[in-house]
């Protein structure tokens, strides 16, 4: 967007200093109006609108997410971009066990909708499977929807468990009235990441979770 403002910006710098030579090269007035003072007023209203626009975006949500995710002791990093009308963030959880990934989800998620309101967003866990914590997690699948249909969530918890025990890694299951939290990890830092809402049993992976 600043790309775009600098852009509109130097086109007015250019015609303001070439206005003498738009009088020799094109008709100064037509039908009364001033060629070069028309050109000019268009490229300083876009200007004023990408200029508008980009404030707002900045103040109105950016700047109050970034403070949000910034004292966050749980978030490692962060990315905020809003795609046909619809805020996306990305946030990268620190790979530790300790985290209760529901908690933390439940709280970013608050915290985004207490500023963006009734704005449409996304946010996305992003994360970092190995192949072993993939495998685990294909497994899991199927009992994880199982129980979302048939509410036998302790078998559905203990299946994962097993799975990714095979799989030299660490489960932690959570599960409330909107949302499955599932969370795989590894000594060495690999992690694996879900947040399934069981109203339509969609997985929320990397690539976000809506709001209501």
């Amino acid at each position: 967007m600043i790309y775009i403002i600098n852009y509109v910006i130097m086109l007015s710098v250019i015609s303001l200093t070439n206005f003498e030579v738009l009088g020799r090269v094109m008709p100064v007035k037509w039908r009364g109006f001033h060629i070069p003072i028309i050109i000019l007023s268009l490229l300083g209203g876009l200007a004023l609108f990408f200029g508008g626009q980009f404030l707002y975006n900045k103040y109105n949500y950016e700047q109050p997410l970034e403070n949000i995710f910034s004292n966050n002791e749980y978030v490692q990093s962060y990315n905020i971009e809003k795609k046909s009308g619809t805020v996306h963030i990305d946030i990268e959880i620190k790979p530790n066990g300790d985290v209760n990934i529901a908690q933390v989800y439940k709280t970013l998620y608050q915290d985004s909708k207490d500023v963006l309101g009734r704005e449409n967003f996304t946010i996305a866990l992003n994360d970092n499977p190995d192949s072993d914590l993939q495998a685990a997690w294909e497994k899991s699948q199927y009992f994880v929807h199982q129980a979302i249909m048939l509410g036998n969530f302790p078998e559905m918890a203990e299946q994962i468990e097993n799975f990714t025990a095979e799989n030299n890694a660490i489960a932690k299951v959570y599960v409330e009235h909107e949302n499955i939290y599932v969370q795989m990890y590894k000594e060495n830092g690999h992690n694996l990441l879900r947040v399934i809402s069981r109203r339509n049993n969609n997985a929320i992976t990397t690539g976000g979770g809506a709001n209501d």
